[in-house]
C-alpha cells in the first residue's frame, strides 16, 4: 500500500497565549533564585494547556533546568503516589545503574517499596530489603520523606521544573503528599506547573485547591478558547497561507 504523506496539525508557533507564556517565564527565572513557584493551569479539554506548557518546558530547559513529568491518568486515580511513581520510574531509567545506586543507595529501602523494578534494574538495589512498616500513618510520613529527599537532592545540582498532568485524575494521597511536597520545598529552586481540568473538579480536588489558595502557595492561568481571528492565525500558520482560510472552514474549526 503507497504511503500517504502526512501534514502536522501543530501550529509551529504558539497563538494566543503569550501573556500566559511570559508569566510561565518569568517565573522561571524566579525560581532560578532560589524560591519555590507554583502555577496552576487550568481549563477544559484541549484548550491548550499541555502546548503552552510545552513551550514554557523549552524554555526553562533553555536557563538550564532539570525537566520532570509526572502524568496522572482516569485509571490512576486509586494508585497511590501514581504521579511521583511516574517521575521516580522515569528518572530512574534514565541513567546507568551504577549512577542510580552511588546517588540514591540512601534511599533504596524507601524506593524498593515504591519501585520494586528497581531492584532488578539497579544490582545493588538487589540486596536491599524494601521499607516495612507496619503502621500505616508510620510507612506514609517515612514515603513521603524520600519522596521529598529525592526531590531536594535534585535541586542541589541544578533547577528543577516539575510538571504534573492532568491533577483532576489525582489520587487522593497524591493530592496530600503534592501539597507537603509544595510547603517543604519553599527555599528550593523547584518549579512546578498543575494542570487539570476546571469542569472536571472532584470534591479532594477542590479541597486540594481550596487549601492552596488558602495558604497563597499558587498562581493560576485559567485558558479560555481561542478567539476567532485566534484560529484564523492558527490555521494560516498551520497551512503557510497568507490570506485569511475560506469562512466555511474557518468557522467549523472555530
Amino acid at each position: 500500500m503507497e504511503e500517504r504523506p502526512t501534514l502536522s496539525v501543530i501550529s509551529p508557533i504558539l497563538i494566543g497565549r503569550e501573556n500566559d507564556l511570559s508569566v510561565l517565564c518569568q517565573t522561571v527565572m524566579e525560581t532560578k533564585e532560589g524560591q519555590r513557584r507554583v502555577v496552576l493551569v487550568s481549563g477544559e479539554a484541549g484548550v491548550g494547556k499541555s502546548r503552552l506548557v510545552t513551550e514554557a518546558t523549552l524554555f526553562a530547559k533553555g536557563q538550564g533546568f532539570l525537566y520532570l513529568q509526572g502524568n496522572c491518568f482516569q485509571t490512576d486515580s486509586v494508585l497511590p503516589y501514581a504521579p511521583f511513581l511516574d517521575v521516580l520510574r522515569s528518572y530512574m531509567t534514565s541513567f546507568p545503574p551504577e549512577h542510580i545506586a552511588a546517588e540514591w543507595l540512601h534511599l533504596a529501602p524507601e524506593l524498593v517499596r515504591l519501585l520494586p523494578e528497581v531492584a532488578w534494574l539497579t544490582p545493588d538495589f538487589a540486596s536491599v530489603t524494601p521499607l516495612v512498616v507496619r503502621d500505616s500513618q508510620q510507612e506514609k510520613q517515612h514515603l513521603f520523606a524520600a519522596i521529598t529527599n529525592f526531590f531536594t537532592v535534585l535541586t542541589k545540582h541544578q533547577p528543577v521544573l516539575f510538571v504534573v498532568e492532568d491533577l483532576h485524575w489525582s489520587d487522593d494521597i497524591s493530592l496530600e503528599y503534592l501539597h507537603h511536597l509544595v510547603r517543604q520545598c519553599v527555599n528550593l529552586p523547584l518549579f512546578f506547573i498543575i494542570t487539570y481540568r476546571n469542569d472536571e473538579v472532584s470534591a479532594s480536588l477542590r479541597h486540594f485547591l481550596s487549601e492552596f489558595d488558602r495558604a497563597h502557595l499558587a498562581r493560576e492561568i485559567t485558558l479560555n478558547r481561542l478567539s476567532r481571528g485566534e484560529v484564523d492565525a492558527m490555521l494560516q500558520t498551520i497551512f503557510t497561507l497568507h490570506s485569511s482560510i475560506h469562512t466555511g472552514l474557518l468557522d467549523s474549526i472555530y
